[in-house]
């Protein structure tokens, strides 16, 4: 396209025709509006990856929270619970050996 501007800019010089470039001159035109074109398409392409990049960070981040966030009031409940039972366990344990030591002792 430059050297078709060129070619158009020495012949006016020149006191010349022009009229033989026009159809190159819009092929050219064409030629550059259809690359802006392309390169658009291609822009809204990586705006839409972007958005979903974005989007993905942010659905990540919540999976990574509520992995990592640790519920301290179910944690504590849980350990209490724990607790209740071993003290259960070891309540009952003892009044089964209990009777046994007694009569190993004896």
């Amino acid at each position: 396209m430059f050297g078709l501007l060129k070619t158009i800019a020495d012949t006016l010089r020149n006191g010349g025709d022009v009229s033989a470039h026009i159809d190159a001159m819009d092929k050219a035109l064409n030629t550059v509006i259809n690359g802006r074109s392309e390169v658009g398409a291609r822009h809204a392409q990586l705006l839409r990856a972007q958005d979903a990049n974005a989007n993905a960070v942010v659905d990540l981040e919540n999976q990574r929270s509520g992995i990592e966030d640790l519920d301290l009031s179910k944690a504590f409940l849980d350990v209490k619970s724990q607790e209740l039972s071993y003290q259960a366990a070891l309540s009952v344990t003892a009044k089964v050996l209990q009777p046994t030591l007694m009569d190993f002792l004896r």
